[in-house]
C-alpha cells in the first residue's frame, strides 16, 4: 500500500510517472527533473476528464439503440465512444484524469465496441436482405 492510502491516488509526475507524494508543487520531480506544476496540468485538473468521460459513456450507450438505424448509427456513435475513451486513457496515464472518470469512459468504450460490432452486423443484414 502506498503512503497515500487506499482511498486516495498518489500524485504522479506527468512526465515520468514518479510518485510525488510529499513533494512541493513548485519544485522539480526528483526522478526526471521536470517541473511538477505546469499550465497543461492545470487544464487537465480543471476539467478532470469528467465531461469527456460522460461523453464516451453516453456515445457508447446510444450506440446500442443507434445500431437499429441501418447499423450506421451504432457504428458512428460507437466509434466516437472508442475515440474519446482512448484519449481519456492516455490522459490517465499522464496523471491528469481520475480513476473514476477513466472507469466511466471504459464502460463507454466497451458499449461503443458492442455498438460498432452489432451495428456492422445489422448493416450487413440490411444489405443482404
Amino acid at each position: 500500500m502506498s503512503p497515500a492510502g487506499p482511498d486516495r491516488e498518489a500524485p504522479l509526475c506527468i512526465t515520468c510517472g514518479y510518485d510525488l507524494t510529499g513533494q512541493p508543487i513548485e519544485g522539480l520531480c526528483p526522478e526526471c527533473g521536470d517541473p511538477i506544476w505546469r499550465p497543461e496540468l492545470a487544464r487537465l485538473i480543471a476539467g478532470g476528464g469528467w465531461s469527456r468521460a460522460w461523453g464516451a459513456f453516453l456515445f457508447g450507450l446510444l450506440s446500442l439503440p443507434g445500431m437499429l438505424l441501418f447499423g450506421i448509427g451504432g457504428v458512428v456513435l460507437g466509434a466516437l465512444a472508442i475515440y474519446i475513451s482512448s484519449g481519456i486513457e492516455r490522459d490517465y496515464l499522464r496523471g491528469g484524469i481520475s480513476a473514476s472518470a477513466r472507469h466511466l469512459s471504459g464502460v463507454g468504450q466497451v458499449l461503443g465496441f458492442f455498438g460498432c460490432v452489432f451495428g456492422l452486423c445489422v448493416g450487413l443484414l440490411w444489405l443482404i436482405f
